[in-house]
């Protein structure tokens, strides 16, 4: 026997389209709100004291809202404890009295259940409906807390969408988001060129002649006009022989190219007697502006040091005049030279000592490392200096002095501890190795003494070169002895230069 598959009962009802607005959807949600937001008040007017999620979570149960009125049962399992410590027990009355006041406020009937709906062959029993609370009738526009939520609360109809100004406002407020940050980076970034950029310029800037004159400031071009004046003192103070009559009429030419007419002829050289080319002439650096001398062009009073051909020295001045601080090849000597004494230098002091040395290494280097170091190094010889040298050792270490001198002895040694303890090296230490060499010239004629200053590394146990370098200052400073000349009379014709 076949069973039918269709319910014996009435024809359920057809369903409504989504699409068709459903006119008292709004009122019932409103009535849900305001019957809710009543039942809290009823709950925290008879429980103060009970916690805000047992008030929301009686208030949520429809069950507890019957025609019974069980929240009365609920409300009043509050432990004591808790209440005590919410609120003190005298400052309210009991709960009974309080559930009791409230009762006659809330005790609705409620509308019958309905009947449960018929069985169809095959299929689960739709579950019931349930029935909606039994609530006093009330007016949803007197209530403030019923207006708050009317006015506030936006419910969609069903088969309806939200308004889409909400999206459009998340989108723009989206893209504020990404877009402050890089304009304000951009901003910043913007200030930041335009103020380095600004204090980059170089702002034209001019000084009066007082402020110059104040700071020793001159753009007189000192530079070249020191190598004019060294060329002129080196003609000047050359004298050839008076019976050389070519030589004196060539002299005097050259002179009076350079010269103003008012400077003596001949550099002031009355002919008589010859002398020898100096050895040196050197611009000592110092050059005296002649502000306000002449209203065009530029003159200084330059300085210089010069070496005669017997080893005196000299400090010489002449005025030297240029046309054009812009052209700077167009100089004279406008004015007799003044010869002057050399300044003595002043006393030099004594350095500062080095904070750690070692002696007693000083004494053992000498003839292991420091002696055969530098008798390989100054013959150039590849084999032994790479037993000697450590890895990385400079070129001034490798390359030697290929025999130019000869046969080293050490005068002094000084041994400086750069990085390690006196006594107690590992490796990796370093130290400076200060000494003081007499060495033989090639051509066996005399001794020169040197000093330098030899770095080593100590490299599995063993002291290794690094490099050489120019020696240390002198230890002592002070002025030396024996400043005076011992003979006024100038060399023999043998050991003059040629003319």
């Amino acid at each position: 026997m076949r069973l039918s598959t269709k319910s014996a009962g009435p024809s359920p009802a057809p369903a409504v389209p989504l699409s068709t607005p459903d006119p008292e959807y709004r009122s019932r949600r409103v009535r849900q709100l305001a019957e809710a937001h009543r039942r809290r008040q009823v709950l925290v007017a008879a429980a103060p004291a009970a916690a805000a999620q047992l008030i929301n979570a009686i208030a949520a149960t429809d069950s507890y809202w019957t025609k019974t009125q069980t929240w009365h049962e609920a409300i009043g399992k509050i432990a004591p404890d808790d209440t005590a410590a919410k609120a003190p027990p005298a400052a309210e009355p009991p709960i009974q009295v309080r559930m009791a006041k409230v009762q006659n406020q809330t005790t609705q009937p409620t509308t019958p259940s309905p009947p449960p709906a018929k069985r169809r062959l095959g299929r689960k029993p739709s579950p019931a409906p349930t029935p909606a609370p039994a609530t006093r009738p009330i007016d949803i526009h007197a209530d403030p807390a019923v207006q708050a939520v009317e006015d506030n609360f936006e419910v969609p109809q069903p088969g309806r969408k939200l308004r889409p100004i909400g999206r459009g406002r998340s989108w723009a407020t989206r893209l504020a988001v990404l877009v402050s940050p890089l304009i304000f980076i951009g901003g910043l970034a913007y200030s930041c060129g335009v103020s380095t950029g600004s204090d980059r310029l170089a702002a034209p800037s001019a000084i009066t002649a007082d402020e110059a004159a104040a700071y020793h400031l001159s753009t007189f071009p000192a530079a070249q006009a020191s190598a004019y004046g060294a060329t002129y003192l080196t003609l000047c103070l050359t004298h050839p022989s008076v019976s050389n009559d070519q030589a004196t009429a060539d002299r005097l030419t050259a002179l009076a190219r350079m010269t103003s007419a008012g400077v003596a002829v001949g550099c002031g050289w009355d002919g008589t007697g010859a002398a020898q080319q100096p050895l040196s002439v050197t611009w000592m650096g110092t050059t005296a502006p002649s502000a306000g001398t002449y209203s065009t062009g530029a003159a200084a009073q330059l300085g210089y040091i010069v070496v005669m051909n017997d080893r005196r020295t000299l400090t010489i001045g002449i005025p030297i005049w240029t046309s054009n601080i812009k052209d700077q090849n167009n100089f004279r000597v406008v004015g007799d030279l003044s010869m002057l004494p050399a300044a003595p230098a002043q006393t030099a002091p004594a350095p500062v000592q080095p904070a750690l040395v070692d002696p007693g290494l000083a004494d053992s280097l000498s003839t292991t490392v420091l002696l055969p170091f530098l008798q390989a190094w100054a013959a150039s010889d590849p084999v032994q200096l790479n037993l000697i040298l450590a890895a990385g050792a400079s070129t001034a270490a490798q390359q030697g002095l290929e025999g130019q001198l000869s046969n080293p002895q050490l005068d002094t040694a000084q041994v400086v501890v750069n990085h390690g303890a006196v006594g107690k090296y590992r490796d990796g230490d370093q130290i400076t190795a200060q000494v003081t060499v007499d060495w033989s010239t090639a051509t066996g004629a005399g001794i020169q003494t040197t000093s330098y200053s030899i770095s080593l590394q100590l490299t599995a146990g063993k002291w290794l070169v690094l490099d050489i370098t120019s020696g240390p200052v002198d230890s002592q400073g002070g002025a030396a002895d024996n400043t005076t000349y011992q003979s006024t009379s100038p060399p023999s014709s043998s050991s003059a230069p040629t003319q």
